[in-house]
């Protein structure tokens, strides 16, 4: 797999480092944190599963993708930060 690069600033080895720590930090529910023990929010979550799809991690972009799925609220909005076991902020995030 070809991976893009920024010539002097981002090499594809350090892509492949950056998407191997985020399926590192990826709950076993599919929820990718910020950091280990921290919140997640659905657009940074999205950008890490793509990330993770992007470098070949596609059963850990399905989890992550399926996990989206499993938060959802049935109006289609998420909340704004999840926990681990949870909603950590209520509000909507659209």
């Amino acid at each position: 797999m070809s991976l893009p690069e920024v010539p002097g600033l981002l090499t594809a080895d350090d892509l492949v480092l950056t998407a191997g720590t985020i399926a590192e930090w990826q709950l076993p529910n599919g929820m990718i944190p910020w950091f280990p023990g921290e919140h997640a929010d659905p657009w940074n979550h999205v950008e890490a599963a793509m990330a993770l799809a992007v470098t070949g991690h596609l059963d850990e972009a399905e989890a992550a993708y399926e996990w989206l799925v499993e938060s959802q609220h049935p109006s289609g909005a998420w909340h704004q930060f999840y926990l681990a076991d949870g909603i950590e902020d209520p509000k909507f995030d659209g």
